[in-house]
């Protein structure tokens, strides 16, 4: 006997224009439309925090950016998981900061 389908739940993200002609270029790769591509990528790095995959540089990855959203990444891991600089890293972290100093004071 067949399983009903379980229901699902939309999510709605920004993303920057240069995200956006990347996930278009993968996607167009792939044969599928850009939101089969961000669904996959998400499944992926959702698999990877949960409970990990048989992708060890996915889940070191993922766990890295697990960490830095809890605050226990060193800027160095960050780094290294990001492809840059430690400098570029903090540049982003203060921007960040500035941008959620903001977003607090119009709330």
């Amino acid at each position: 006997m067949a399983h009903a389908p379980k229901p699902m739940r939309q999510i709605n993200i920004k993303v920057s224009e240069k995200v956006y002609e990347n996930l278009e270029r993968l996607a167009k790769d792939a044969d599928a439309p850009v939101s089969t591509m961000v669904g996959f990528l998400f499944d992926a790095a959702y698999a990877s925090r949960m409970k990990g995959t048989p992708d060890a540089d996915l889940d070191a990855h993922v766990a890295v950016v697990g960490l830095a959203t809890e605050g226990k990444a060193t800027r160095e891991q960050l780094a290294t998981a990001l492809g840059l600089t430690p400098e570029v890293v903090q540049r982003m972290q203060d921007a960040w900061i500035m941008v959620m100093r903001e977003r607090r004071r119009g709330a």
